[in-house]
Formats: structure tokens, sequence, C-alpha cells
């Protein structure tokens, strides 16, 4: 505590207007963050709380001080840690090196070790095994830490161990208490996680060998709070360790936070997009609908804002000026005129081709998103339709990673929404084979439009103009939804595009049985409207929901163990499930009792598919619960 004057009375508060000198205020209220009078010898929040007020002696210590006495405190115990590990082992004359590569010797006398014991152990012999991959030495043998070197090797973040460390036996304790980030070893071990996941949408957009790289760099070139906090989160969320799941809530709230400290500051936007298609996409598959609707409209709102959606090039010009990338609405930075009124469009210019396809990859995904999502709630979407040309969706379809990394993309690859229901422009423009997340996102905008259309089919008390522009439109989606169908991958595919064939017995590609699905359910979203009246479009949408059953007859457990889409599965399965109850209550009222029988068998098969999606997507309990109250309703 300072030295104060020995007195009897309080010393009176200083004057409100008056700024304390930094590091005046008391320790109860620096804590609190409260203002402070600084008042002898007790301040008055103190005084009316009942605290224990306390100064600090001497001159308030800066930032790198209270930093250096927080690494002493943690080197100190990771050595008290790492003695106390060398004396359980036996091994307290050899260094942590070796005890990294020799057997564990815990092992209790005719007892059996419990599961958490050996998983501790494990976690403790991986630990130290990465803490001495990741060490590096000069010429002189001269251990370096980590403020000493300033070069990254992708190659000590990959998955070596199928072990989780195990966070309580993690040296950095109570982390989750505070707003400190995770240990190093669980971070990696999260980041493994998310970035090994097969099969999820972020697959597409995300180069890993950037990603990596920049984690060691200091802001603005390393990744947002926002965006490592949103990685954390999908790592617990796929891990299914419930010592990890149960930090989804903390990594979920920190990521919202840091969301709006980054549209606040304007600090990472294009982390911000990133981050708030990885929330979202948690939220959906956590059964959050409308939470994961919010989170993607607005993260709809801003890509339109910054002209992601009208991105006209996929190719980068390195030889054009920063302003003319920013600004103008020309290639190789390439968005409408929308764009020029707001210069730079608020995210810095692509500084090479990886960062302009990482743009288009992203815009794709909140597109993916944003309709799905728009499906899934029956809520509209937020992203622009196709009528008005400032916000008509123009940026062309999605290359690979790879593609635009290597600069193998030019504007020859250029096609968009609308050309998917233009014959003549497919006819004239042979194209490469599109992209696994080009099928994804065209099959994506099929459905969206086909959903669209149905419900504003006309009544019987609409125009006759308004009935034939319908008749019109319906006709070219239903072409366009063919085309598109008639130029798919075999389900087995095992490339990036469509120009590598599978065989009997590669797995299923889970991006490809996506698209087969949206197809069809594209045909029964668009004949919905008409099944009361026209026996084709009644047939088509048996037929369809037929293709989707057998599709769905495919998946084996390893399918359903790596699928990361169960809420658009449970979506479209639910939907199938309306057009063979609707089916069955036909054929019973026609007393065709036989074939009756025989859609309950395929009901019964739908329903076991769902059912199948429930260790990873729990939700999936609501609609089997609207699909009994439906069937039992006919008896």
């Amino acid at each position: 505590m300072p030295p104060v004057h020995q007195r009897d009375d309080h010393t009176p508060p200083q004057s409100s207007t008056t700024a304390l000198r930094k590091g005046a205020a008391c320790l109860q209220c620096r804590k609190r963050k409260m203002r402070c009078d600084a008042g002898q010898p007790q301040c008055a929040n103190c005084v009316k709380g009942k605290k224990d007020c306390q100064y600090a002696a001497g001159r308030a210590k800066t930032k790198t001080q209270l930093l250096r006495e927080k690494i002493t405190d943690l080197e100190t115990k990771i050595r008290l840690l790492e003695q106390q590990s060398n004396s359980r082992h036996g091994s307290t004359s050899t260094d942590s090196s070796s005890n990294s590569s020799s057997p564990p010797q815990d092992i209790d006398d005719g007892e059996s070790p419990s599961p958490r014991s050996v998983r501790r152990a494990s976690a403790g012999a991986v630990h130290r095994e990465k803490s001495n991959s990741l060490a590096i030495q000069d010429t002189n043998g001269r251990r370096l830490t980590s403020s000493e070197f300033d070069f990254y090797i992708p190659e000590a973040f990959s998955l070596s161990s199928s072990l989780s460390p195990n966070i309580e036996a993690i040296p950095q304790l109570n982390w989750w208490e505070t707003n400190e980030d995770p240990p190093l070893e669980i971070r990696n071990h999260l980041i493994d996680i998310f970035l090994s996941r097969p099969g999820k949408i972020f697959d597409f957009f995300l180069s890993r060998e950037r990603f990596l790289a920049s984690l060691e760099l200091l802001p603005p070139d390393c990744p947002h709070p926002a965006l490592m906090n949103a990685v954390y989160l999908m790592g617990c969320h796929f891990s299914r360790d419930p010592e990890y799941t149960q930090r989804e809530p903390l990594f979920l709230a920190r990521a919202r936070e840091y969301l709006l400290t980054s549209l606040a500051h304007s600090d990472r936007l294009f982390d911000f997009l990133v981050s708030s298609g990885l929330i979202a996409f948690y939220l959906y598959r956590t059964g959050r609908f409308l939470e994961g609707h919010h989170q993607t409209a607005g993260a709809a709102r801003f890509a339109v804002s910054c002209g992601l959606h009208q991105i006209l090039s996929p190719a980068f010009d390195s030889n054009a000026s920063e302003s003319l990338r920013g600004v103008r609405a020309s290639a190789p930075w390439s968005v409408s005129d929308m764009s020029v009124r707001r210069p730079g469009s608020m995210l810095t210019p692509p500084r090479d081709g990886t960062e302009l396809g990482m743009r288009i990859l992203v815009f794709w995904t909140t597109y993916f998103l944003d309709k799905l999502g728009a499906a899934v709630t029956a809520l509209p979407g937020s992203l622009p339709d196709e009528a008005d040309p400032l916000t008509e969706i123009q940026t062309v379809w999605p290359r690979t990673i790879e593609e635009y990394q290597t600069g193998d993309v030019s504007d020859l690859d250029y096609a968009t929404i609308r050309n998917l229901y233009d014959p003549a422009f497919i006819a004239v423009n042979k194209r490469r084979p599109e992209t696994l997340m080009g099928l994804q996102v065209q099959a994506t905008a099929l459905h969206e439009r086909a959903l669209r259309l149905a419900a504003s089919y006309p009544s019987s008390g609409k125009s006759p103009v308004a009935r034939e522009n319908f008749w019109k439109t319906f006709t070219m989606v239903h072409s366009a939804i063919a085309r598109f169908q008639a130029d798919l991958p075999p389900l087995r595919n095992t490339g990036s595009m469509g120009q590598i064939f599978g065989n009997g017995t590669s797995l299923i590609n889970p991006t490809i049985f996506l698209v087969y699905t949206l197809v069809h359910l594209a045909y029964i979203q668009l004949h919905s409207c008409l099944v009361q009246e026209s026996v084709p479009s009644y047939d088509q949408c048996l037929s369809s929901t037929r293709e989707v059953l057998g599709l769905a007859m495919l998946l084996g457990p390893i399918d359903y163990d790596l699928m990361s889409m169960e809420v658009i599965y449970s979506y479209a399965w639910t939907t199938c499930c309306q057009v063979l109850i609707r089916h069955q209550r036909t054929l019973v009222t026609q007393g065709n009792f036989q074939e009756s029988a025989s859609v309950n068998i395929e009901l019964d098969m739908l329903v076991q598919c769902m059912t199948n999606l429930r260790p990873n997507f729990p939700v999936v309990d609501f609609q089997l619960g609207k699909i009994a109250d439906w069937r039992s309703s006919m008896h």
C-alpha cells in the first residue's frame, strides 16, 4: 500500500471532473472496472460496498511488466508439472525429450488403470511430443523460444495423433474462465479437427497452407479473433468429445462478441464474413434455425454491400493498380458500378489470385447458407433475386482454391445464375467441368428458384397474363433442372470436379450426393403446386421422391458418420415423407390397400434414414414427431 498521511478522517473524494493519474485507482475498483475516487485510506466505493480497499505499491506496472510476470509464472508452472511428471515416470535424471520417447511406467500393481487415467497419461505424452516437435535449435544447440524465430512449419500442426489432449491436463489452468485463448496444444488440436473434417462446406474456400501460416503473424495479418473462436467452436463441435463440446457455448459467445468488435473497428472484415458463415452453419446444425437465419442474413447483406455479388472475372491482373482493383468495375477486381460509389467496397482489394478466389468462394458459401437456410426455416432469404440490375447476382461460378492459387482461371470460365436458364449460352460456351462447389451452388440456385416459383402459382382469380407468365417461367425452370441433371458426374466421383470417375468401391462423394438430392428436391418443389390438377406433376413428385429414397438407401454407417449436412437431408427427407403420405391417402381413398402397404414400407425406410441422423443431429426428432403425427392421422 502506498504511504499515506496518518489521519482519522476520510480524505474527501476528488472531483469527478479531475482525471486520476494512471494506476491511482484501488485494486477493488480496477477489478470491478468502476470509477474510483482514490480516497485514503479507503475510497468511497469500498466504503459503500464494505470492501477491503487496497492500493498497488508504487507506480502502476506497465503491460510489458505484467506480461513478463505472467510468462514467468507460466514457465514456473510448466517446470513444476514437468518435475512432477518425471517423478511419476521414475525419470528424474532425464530431460523432457527423453521422457516423450520412453514408454509410460505408471502401471498400478495388479489393477487395470481407469480409462480417464490412461487418457490423461496419453495426453501428457502427446503434449510433450508435440512440444518437442516444435522446438527449434540454433547452430550451437541452444533451444530457441517462439519469440526468437519468425518462420512457420505447417506440418507441425497436422494431425499426427488420434488422441485428444485432455483439457484438464493442460498446464494453463482454467483458461476458459478468463478471456485467454486456449493453450497451444488445444488450439492446434481444434484447428486440426476443423481442417480435417471431410464434406463440410468450408473445405472449398479455405487455403490450408495460408491459414496455418497466418497463425504466427501479427495483426492485421493474422486471423481475427472472431474467426479463430469460430474455428475453435467448429473444432469442439466436430470432436464429439464431451470435454470439448461443453466449451461450445464459450466459443460461440466469444465469436459473436468479436464479430461486433470487427465491425465496430472495420477490422479484417473478410474474416467477419467467414466467421459469420461458420457460426450460422453451427447454429443450423444444432437446430437453432432462427438464430442461424438471422446470422446468415447479416452476412448476406454485408456481402452485397461489399459488392461480392457482382465479381465478373475470376482472373487476377497483377499489373493493374490497386485503385483500379479496388474502385473500378472491371476485371480483375470486377464488381458492378454499385461499388464505384463506395471506393474500396469496404474490403481491401485482393493482393493476389488466391485472395480474389477466396472472395468468390466465400460469397457462394454465403449464398448457399442463405438460400437453403431460408428453405429450412420457411423464411425469405436475404440475397437479392434476379430482377434488380443493381443487386442481381452476377458473380462468376466458383473454381477450386488451387486453381486460383496457380492462376489456372480466365474470363472464359465466366458463367453465373442467369446462364443456368439460357440453353443458347450453354450450347455455345463449352466450359470446363464444374467444380464440386460450383455444382452445389447451382443445384441450390435451381432449388431456390423452383421453391419461389411454386409459391407464386396464380390462383384461378389471377389474370390470364399472370398465368401465361407463370407457365413460361415454369417451363424454363423445369428445362434448366433437366439440363443440369443430365451433366452431373457419377455419385462415387473421387475428384474435385466431374472429370475423375469413381468405381464401385469408392465412397459416395458427399457433395455430389447433396447435389443429386437437391436436384430431385427441386423437381418436387416445382411441381408441388400442381399435384391437385396435373397428373404429370403428381407423378413427377412421386418419381423424384423415390429417387431421393433410392439415394438415401445407398448411405452406409461411414457416410452418416462423416455427414455435415444433416439439416438439409432432414428437410429433404421430411418433404419426401409428405409426398408419400399424400400418395398413401390417395391409394386408401381408391381402396388400393396393397399398394398402400408398399408405400408404408417406403415411409418406414425414410424414417429409418432420418433416425440414422439422430446421433449427430438430435433435432431430427422434431421432424420425426411430425411425420408420426401425419401417419397416425390416416388411421
